[in-house]
């Protein structure tokens, strides 16, 4: 699609591929992001890490009981 969009915009070979990196750049570190966010919910839920996290937090000294 990026590519049709820049055919039809004129632009060069070289103007369409340099563009795409760029763009593909910026995306990494959003990419990068949701990898590691995505990686630690695997391993809390199969470790059963978040029902013990969530469980020290409910019962934290200083919350109210409800």
């Amino acid at each position: 699609m990026a590519v049709l969009i820049g055919i039809i915009g004129g632009l060069s070979e070289k103007q369409i591929v340099n563009t795409f990196i760029t763009g593909a750049a910026d995306m990494m570190s959003v990419v990068l992001v949701i990898a590691l966010a995505r990686g630690i919910s695997v391993l809390m839920a199969n470790t059963g890490l978040d029902v013990y996290v969530l469980d020290a937090a409910a019962n934290a000294p200083g919350w109210p009981v409800v």
